[in-house]
């Protein structure tokens, strides 16, 4: 009759018995008997997790220019126009960083429009009052 053991228990054998292996074979974890165990090789980096991120379309900053193209420096505003419409195509073909780039440069080419504008009409009509209306 065996005895199992309590499961927090040691289980040992008894004092007056001895384990002993067959003196022909080598006790192993798994294999066969007398073949040597070859060592387990992984080979690759272990896996990362796939993060997903969703970025949303680039402004095109289509309301400013249109009011810069209106109210200010209009050469400038053409530029800034012409890449506010390569946000929308470069976004549509797949192409994130130039939709990107495009933006920066819209955005940055109406900024300069407004700045243009403050500088230049101001002296415009300047000239126009102080200068040219006093001749006529």
């Amino acid at each position: 009759m065996q005895q199992q053991a309590h499961p927090g228990m040691q289980q040992q054998a008894h004092p007056g018995m001895q384990q002993q292996a067959h003196p022909g074979l080598q006790q192993q974890a798994h294999g066969y008997p007398g073949m040597q165990q070859q060592p387990t090789v992984v080979v690759g980096a272990p896996m990362q997790p796939l993060a997903i991120t969703q970025r949303e379309k680039p402004n095109d900053h289509r309301g400013m220019i249109s009011f810069t193209l209106l109210c200010c420096c209009c050469p400038v505003s053409m530029f800034a126009w012409y890449y506010s419409t390569q946000v929308n195509s470069r976004w549509e073909a797949g192409d994130v960083e130039g939709a990107e780039k495009a933006s920066r440069n819209a955005g940055r080419l109406w900024k300069i429009s407004i700045g243009v504008g403050l500088i230049f009409i101001p002296v415009i009509l300047l000239l126009y009052f102080l200068v040219i209306s006093p001749v006529n």
